[in-house]
């Protein structure tokens, strides 16, 4: 059985990120429960859920940070809230404080206006991309800390990589292959 404990610096960072996005103000924090997976099997690796998407073998297995869901009728019921933001201890332990900030942030942009849980919306996370860059979750580079004073998603821009740099580092690779005998 997975285990669980109560993730209050998380929710400190979702009332936080509300007061100051004005996209996240539609968010209401107080109907969301915020955990952290803690729980592991014996030999360190992270329990399993079962879950529909589990029975349907995937291409490429991916990292879950997080994720947001909907809470049941019966268990929304019961504790009042209509939300779980779970966060996985395994895959963000030694992340900084802002990317934790961030990923809190992209968990709540999960939630629409209308309440029902959403996808990614390519054009709504173009700022946050052009901001930090996609592949914000896994770089190594120094992220901003959204919730300092004055943060503005306009005034912040992530290193851009051109398509010649993109280029250049695929001609390194195949190089590499090649002189270690992994070529074609």
């Amino acid at each position: 059985m997975a285990e669980y404990q109560n993730a209050d610096l998380y929710e400190s960072y979702a009332k936080a990120l509300v007061q100051k996005m004005p996209e996240l103000r539609h968010v209401p924090i107080g109907s969301i429960v915020f955990v952290e997976n803690v729980g592991k099997r014996a030999e360190g690796k992270p329990k399993r859920r079962l879950r529909l998407s589990s029975l349907v073998k995937p291409k490429k297995k991916l990292v879950k940070f997080a994720m947001t869901r909907k809470l049941s009728p019966l268990l929304a019921w019961i504790t009042g809230k209509a939300y779980i933001i779970e966060i996985s201890q395994d895959a963000c332990q030694n992340w900084s404080r802002e990317k934790m900030q961030l990923l809190v942030y992209h968990q709540l942009k999960h939630i629409a206006l209308d309440g029902k849980l959403v996808q990614h919306d390519v054009e709504e996370w173009g700022q946050v991309a052009q901001a930090i860059g996609a592949d914000w979750s896994t770089t190594h580079r120094t992220l901003p800390d959204i919730l300092a004073p004055g943060f503005d998603w306009s005034k912040y821009r992530a290193p851009q990589i051109t398509m010649s740099e993109v280029l250049q580092g695929q001609e390194a690779e195949a190089a590499s292959a090649v002189v270690s005998g992994g070529g074609s």
